[in-house]
């Protein structure tokens, strides 16, 4: 909560600097700090993924699942997308969907991080990296929870 509380009032700071060359000067040492720029850079060519991250350590069956995210009936969404989107080529597409769905095993993670193009360089394979949070039932930053959509990968 600190770190988010001094990275907004730091990026005020920069905004101010910018703005006024005189308060710019002053504050140099200030604005020298280093900090994860939030962005990566690939070799021409390379895969460029999403990534999960925020593995919830809780939900390990898809009826966590549902209650963690309180999702009502979600079964027949995820039949839906995994027929026509992992098992699509399949001889048996509805089997496969069955054997998967009760296997009942699966992961669960509060953020992915998205790789997007950066418009703002010359360098062509540089990405700035974006978070996209799930909360669920949980409460985000002293706020009633949101019930963000979550992400899962079946195990």
């Amino acid at each position: 909560m600190w770190e988010h509380s001094f990275a907004m009032k730091e990026l005020n700071i920069e905004a101010w600097a910018n703005l006024e060359p005189s308060i710019k000067e002053k504050l140099k040492s200030v604005l020298s700090r280093k900090r994860n720029s939030g962005t990566i850079s690939k070799v021409h060519g390379e895969e460029v993924y999403m990534q999960l991250q925020g593995k919830r350590s809780n939900v390990t069956k898809i009826d966590h699942v549902v209650e963690e995210y309180q999702i009502p009936n979600p079964y027949e969404h995820w039949r839906v997308f995994l027929r026509n989107n992992i098992y699509s080529k399949s001889a048996a597409p509805e089997s496969d969907v069955e054997n998967l769905m009760n296997t009942d095993e699966v992961e669960a993670f509060n953020s992915v991080e998205i790789p997007v193009p950066e418009q703002d360089t010359s360098e062509q394979n540089a990405y700035i990296l974006h978070h996209l949070k799930c909360t669920g039932k949980r409460v985000w930053r002293g706020q009633a929870a949101r019930h963000d959509v979550g992400w899962v990968r079946l195990a």
